[in-house]
């Protein structure tokens, strides 16, 4: 029902106009709606009382029909508020969702920005698919699948001691082969800094921040050390998860292989499976749902029994988008798995079908807010 509809019906009632059909479906639609939609606040005071005191004559006035007959008009009111109030529930649900996802944001896309030791940034989805940029003893090239791969190709022209920062935005992740052979995946909102040249270092060491997926080439001489703000993981040749985004519990989930993880003077060595997060005191080692870890790198959505909160900064950071929140908190859990390849809009429609939640987008700013009750 729209405003021009709403505005007729109010009219013909206040007029005496208006058939018990039309009066039992106006009363249908201004108990579940009047508060969502505000048609109802359009109406002056005056036309206000006019209009309920013109419902309550004729109620009265075509229901004198003895009791089995206002039995009858009963039960009949109450099927027909029913039946009107789910048609308009479906109408106006839908009507509401395409409102408040007018504005989708597409998934993150491949790039990132290199930013040299001598200050010189490269975007690398400017690289065409097959081209390589070469400067300074380094090649940085990207296949054809879109990959990027950094290599040295001439170690006397790179002087010691220089690291490059490799950086992903929010909406942006990147895949990257280092010079040793291994393969970093980083997500959205991280960074990655390594040396120009593994080359006469005692050790492959790099730092991050955010979250990053490693599959570490092999070397045992040469052990391949990721240092975050509160871990230092230490391996010589396996896959593993890292997360260390601001704000957020970090955490080192391991695949395959075996990593000491050092915190706090306190050092676990990780089995396949396990996960371990810092304490107060040291490090805490968990079983881990593995596939649930590294689902942002094989092209997945995934949470289980998350607080809306923890969703949305990972959404926030995927998407590039803000969140804010609105009215009261919502205290529901979700689980639930969807290809990060989908718009924004489809991510939150799985949310809101498991009820308890809802959403509007506006620009670059998601709106959270508790599911709106049918009356």
């Amino acid at each position: 029902m729209n405003r021009e509809q709403f505005r007729d019906l109010a009219k013909r009632i206040r007029l005496g106009e208006a058939s018990q059909e039309e009066i039992l479906l106006y009363n249908a639609w201004f108990n579940s709606f009047q508060r969502e939609t505000g048609l109802y606040e359009d109406l002056s005071n005056e036309n206000k009382d006019l209009l309920l005191t013109s419902i309550n004559k004729q109620i009265r006035r075509k229901s004198g029909h003895g009791w089995q007959g206002r039995r009858w008009l009963v039960a009949a009111s109450l099927l027909m508020i029913c039946s009107a109030g789910l048609f308009f529930y479906k109408n106006y649900r839908q009507h509401n969702i395409s409102v408040r996802y007018a504005n989708d944001v597409p998934a993150a896309r491949s790039s990132a920005t290199l930013t040299l030791a001598g200050g010189r940034k490269l975007i690398l989805s400017d690289l065409p698919k097959g081209s390589a940029y070469t400067s300074g003893g380094i090649k940085v090239s990207k296949t054809g699948n879109g990959q990027f791969k950094y290599e040295i190709s001439d170690v006397e022209g790179i002087p010691p001691g220089q690291t490059h920062l490799l950086s992903t935005a929010k909406g942006e992740s990147v895949m990257i082969s280092l010079a040793d052979g291994s393969k970093v995946w980083l997500n959205a909102g991280s960074s990655l800094e390594f040396p120009a040249s593994f080359k006469s270092l005692p050790s492959r060491k790099i730092a991050i921040s955010g979250e990053a997926y490693f599959e570490v080439a092999k070397d045992a001489r040469h052990p391949f050390i990721v240092l975050t703000p509160q871990q230092e993981i230490k391996v010589l040749g396996t896959h593993f998860n890292v997360r260390s985004y601001q704000g957020e519990q970090e955490s080192a989930t391991l695949i395959e292989g075996s990593v000491a993880v050092t915190c706090n003077n306190s050092c676990q060595v990780l089995r396949p499976g396990q996960r371990a997060v810092p304490t107060h005191g040291g490090l805490k080692v968990l079983d881990a749902d593995t596939s649930l870890a590294v689902a942002w790198k094989n092209s997945m959505i995934m949470f289980e029994r998350e607080p809306i909160r923890n969703i949305m900064n990972v959404l926030g950071r995927w998407y590039n988008v803000n969140v804010k929140y609105s009215g009261e908190p919502v205290t529901e859990t979700y689980t639930g798995s969807i290809p990060s390849s989908e718009s924004l809009s489809e991510v939150l429609k799985m949310l809101e079908k498991s009820g308890g939640v809802e959403f509007e987008i506006k620009g670059k700013t998601i709106t959270v807010k508790e599911a709106s009750s049918f009356f």
